[in-house]
């Protein structure tokens, strides 16, 4: 049990979802209570094309848009698609805007269409018509495209950009509620809907996601006739419809999972702490647990509290108690002790701190530990650490069999020195810096002639304001 799933969701399906079902490793488990954006792919998706009329649409962002199963089968993109228009956004230097007009809603100067996706698009259609990369046109610099085939993927790119370029104009008018839902679904045909439904019925991804458009529809035409039942036919904007629409669809009426058997993983949330063998409560740090709710600035409760009142710090106390006292066999209690950045020692939750003193004031053990002391477990930061093969550390074990062959491979074997290593000539400063900065890269280099590809850099939004040291050495040899 967690305070925040949204958290540890992805943690969780990295380690738990590395084995197959087959594999003999492999360990059954489930989320709930996962955000509905954060569980489904489709609605996320959803959220950001709604934001659209405030988003500057960063590269980033579209290409999260693609993450959902439904949008791609939509535009006829498969997934072994997503590296080659990764690999073209970047080289085309599409950073954020849909065009220069775009931009000028975020202050940027009249006329400024460079690094946005219309300037991209531009250089991949040119790159394409006219087979030559030299070919400026119009100064508009090709981009290279390789074959026909590559043509139609960047066709159906450019398709994309047009509908998000169409529906950030028709979402930022207001409307009434029956125009607006008349609008919506307009969007969700154009960006979900799927013409050929048979043929991929059978991938249990698309499967789901047309049953969460089902569900945006049925929810859509609830929020309608609950507007109609009220009388209301005011225009209203984009961000009032939706937050009335998207909250209707609660995770546990999408799919929602619990007791499924193996390892089910749950937020701290009533009928949760239902009596299990072993309980593991996560995240009990001081900083999170008990969680801090901002109130309203139109909350009138706020700074009035009378007996009675909700509260969440109370509640999450009593959630506490209620996992302690549904611990049949073993209760697990687990916080980040050392800090990221400096190692320096975190306090736990406050309510593991009352419980470590009670245990403290009413069991006794030998002098000089205390109880607490005894209970607690400080776990490596690493799981190949020798303390958790050392037979000196009993308290600390792991079932991570190919960490401890590895471990066993060490014993016995003598430990030689390396011998002093004298550079041959002199050490240039760049070679001084190079070992300031990456120490270790440079002694498998220098010493054993190890070179180490470089690593794929993350894809940035922002456009580039500095040349890198190999584009500064192009545009000399230019120059």
């Amino acid at each position: 049990m967690v305070p925040d799933m949204s958290l540890y969701a992805p943690a969780i399906s990295a380690i738990f979802g590395r084995f197959g079902r087959d594999d003999p490793q492999h360990i059954p488990f489930s989320i709930s209570d996962q955000a509905a954006s954060g569980q489904f792919a489709l609605i996320n998706a959803l959220e950001q094309i709604l934001n659209l009329p405030t988003s500057r649409l960063l590269r980033s962002e579209l290409l999260d848009l693609l993450g959902s199963p439904l949008l791609l089968a939509r535009f006829g993109i498969s997934e072994t698609d997503l590296p080659t228009l990764h690999d073209w956004i970047d080289s085309a230097g599409i950073r954020w805007g849909l065009n220069a007009q775009h931009r000028e809603a975020f202050g940027v100067p009249p006329g400024m269409e460079q690094n946005t996706w219309a300037f991209g698009l531009n250089r991949l259609l040119l790159g394409y018509l006219s087979g030559d990369e030299n070919a400026i046109w119009d100064e508009i610099e090709p981009h290279p495209v390789m074959d026909g085939i590559s043509a139609e993927l960047v066709g159906k790119l450019a398709q994309l950009v047009q509908k998000l370029d169409k529906y950030t104009r028709r979402l930022s008018e207001k409307c009434t509620p029956t125009e607006w839902v008349a609008r919506l679904r307009r969007l969700m045909a154009d960006f979900f809907f799927l013409s050929d439904t048979q043929n991929h019925l059978d991938s249990p991804e698309i499967q789901i996601e047309m049953d969460t458009l089902a569900r945006l529809h049925d929810e859509l035409e609830r929020w309608l006739a609950d507007c109609t039942a009220a009388g209301f036919e005011n225009a209203i904007d984009i961000e009032t419809v939706r937050h009335a629409w998207l909250n209707r669809l609660e995770p546990h009426r999408l799919h929602q999972r619990f007791i499924v058997g193996g390892v089910n993983f749950a937020t701290l949330m009533p009928m949760r702490a239902i009596p299990y063998r072993h309980i593991y409560l996560l995240g009990m740090d001081d900083a999170n647990y008990p969680r801090r709710q901002t109130p309203n600035d139109f909350d009138l409760m706020n700074g009035r509290y009378r007996p009675g009142d909700r509260a969440r710090r109370e509640d999450d106390r009593y959630l506490f108690l209620e996992a302690l006292l549904a611990a049949r066999e073993r209760l697990s209690i687990s916080w980040v002790g050392r800090s990221i950045n400096n190692n320096k020692i975190r306090p736990a939750s406050v309510l593991v701190s009352q419980l470590r003193d009670y245990l403290d004031q009413f069991w006794a053990v030998p002098e000089p530990h205390s109880c607490s002391e005894i209970q607690t477990t400080e776990h490596p930061l690493h799981p190949f650490s020798r303390r958790y093969f050392s037979a000196d550390n009993t308290d600390l074990f792991t079932y991570a069999n190919d960490w401890r062959a590895v471990y066993d491979s060490t014993l016995g074997t003598s430990k030689t020195e390396l011998p002093i290593w004298l550079p041959e000539e002199s050490l240039t400063l760049n070679t001084l810096s190079d070992f300031l900065r990456t120490p270790a890269q440079t002694l498998l280099t220098n010493r054993f002639g190890v070179y180490l590809r470089p690593t794929a850099t993350e894809l940035e939004d922002h456009e580039p304001f500095e040349l890198d040291g190999l584009q500064r050495w192009q545009l000399k040899k230019e120059i």
